[in-house]
């Protein structure tokens, strides 16, 4: 058995891990253009390129590795039926979950690494990936500011100015700051500057006007200054940000963001997070489980095969239709949060029913058959 084993784990692993490579360069490829125009216009170094494109390579792996290993084990078991191999194996004794433990070793396998992703190395990745991106707007303000258009040099900054005077001097400057989602707010200033001050982006404002738009329950703000320096720190602590990403949070970090509830405003989305770091890592298994209820389901011939396929890609779309749909739902509202657990065990669900549809089509089967007997 160890040896049969062996040679499905032969057929299964390169093939899986040619997929997740191909996937993954590929996403890599389409990332690295998004950078592209900044090393042209920009005179951004092929390092920092190199470094942008890095930081999506792991988010590529968490995302295709799950569906890698269901088409690899649609694809390898489909020809090994084609070629009557499982035949043969199963007329020597063989049974349907002897043949199936290579694939749920590769299942588990993948469980670790997705465990691994989501536990450690993407919440570091997203952090490195803000932290280098908010650097690098010293760099590029100056020369990617364009007169009459809108600039966003930092997420949840937009700039604007008419135009452009001697050295770093802006006219008819306006700016909306909404990294505080709670109380964003809009400045205009006749004459803008942009410096770096002790390590901070700093834009010195002359003849300004500042709008803060606050809730419902509270007034705005208006005011009026001659000068005024507006600071940004590129890397101010995770934890005295009004609101924090949750992808960029660790476990322990989004458990304690729940129960404090310092933004309850954003707590539906801790929670959404905090479910999928659980069950992402029982993705790779229930696909894998997915996929061979899926082939032992189908019928030999060509008819079987057709079918075969349809119902593989139906699951695979469905599923994950429905998973980015729950998560969607549930960072909006807590009380999604059970649906998303639904959905992220959905392949183990439909597994199920699958298996359960071949033992009641069988048992059909032997039935009418003693009938007519």
């Amino acid at each position: 058995m160890l040896s049969l084993h062996r040679y499905i784990l032969w057929l299964l692993a390169p093939f899986w891990i040619g997929l997740v490579s191909g996937l993954v360069f590929l996403a890599a490829m389409v990332n690295s253009l998004n950078f592209l125009a900044k090393v042209i216009n920009d005179n951004m170094s092929v390092w920092l390129l190199l470094k942008f494109v890095s930081f999506g390579v792991p988010v590529a792996v968490w995302l295709v590795l799950p569906i890698t290993l269901f088409l690899a084990i649609m694809v390898v078991y489909s020809r090994l039926r084609n070629d009557t191999e499982t035949v043969v194996m199963q007329s020597c004794g063989v049974s349907q979950f002897s043949l199936g433990r290579p694939a749920i070793y590769l299942g588990l396998v993948g469980g670790l690494i997705m465990a691994f992703l989501v536990a450690n190395l993407m919440p570091n990745v997203n952090r490195a990936f803000r932290d280098t991106k908010n650097e690098l707007v010293f760099a590029l303000t100056p020369s990617a500011i364009r007169e009459g258009v809108f600039f966003s040099p930092v997420q949840g900054i937009t700039l604007y100015i008419r135009e452009k005077a001697q050295g770093s001097v802006y006219r008819g400057f306006i700016m909306h700051d909404r990294r505080d989602r709670d109380h964003p707010m809009t400045v205009t200033a006749d004459e803008a500057r942009l410096e770096e001050q002790d390590g901070n982006f700093a834009i010195v404002l002359k003849g300004a006007t500042r709008f803060e738009q606050r809730e419902k329950d509270r007034p705005s703000s208006l005011l009026n200054f001659d000068r005024h320096v507006y600071t940004y720190t590129p890397d101010r602590s995770y934890t005295d940000r009004p609101y924090v990403k949750p992808r960029e949070l660790f476990v322990f970090e989004l458990i304690a963001a729940i129960r404090n509830k310092t933004t309850p405003k954003y707590t539906s989305g801790y929670v959404a997070e905090l479910i999928d770091r659980f069950t992402t890592p029982l993705l790779p298994l229930g696909y894998a489980l997915l996929a061979l209820s899926i082939i032992n389901q189908a019928q030999h011939g060509r008819r079987g095969t057709s079918t075969q396929t349809l119902v593989a890609v139906g699951s695979l779309v469905g599923v994950e239709v429905l998973r980015f749909s729950a998560k969607s739902l549930a960072s909006e509202s807590t009380a999604a949060a059970p649906l998303l657990v639904v959905a992220e065990l959905m392949p183990f669900i439909l597994a199920l029913l699958f298996w359960q549809a071949m033992n009641l089509r069988a048992w059909f089967l032997s039935l009418r058959a003693s009938r007519h007997v």
